[in-house]
């Protein structure tokens, strides 16, 4: 896979998590009060695969095209 269709692939995955992340914030108020917990911990494990993810990415876009084709 080229770097581009790389960053590429990896940014519409992120806009996707990160919407999907939104809606689940906003039915947070319509489950029953003995569910939230877990649902916001599960929230909080999401936003951590976004981020590290987003981090990654961010260390990738700093790798030349030489050190990309071994990668």
């Amino acid at each position: 896979m080229k770097k581009d269709d790389f960053k590429q692939k990896t940014h519409e995955l992120l806009d996707e998590l990160k919407e999907f992340i939104e809606n689940l914030e906003q039915k947070a108020d319509e489950i029953a009060d003995d569910a939230k917990e877990g649902y916001y911990k599960q929230l909080k494990n999401l936003k951590e695969i976004r981020d590290n993810l987003a981090a990654k990415l961010d260390e990738y876009e700093g790798i030349t095209d030489t050190k990309w084709d071994v990668i």
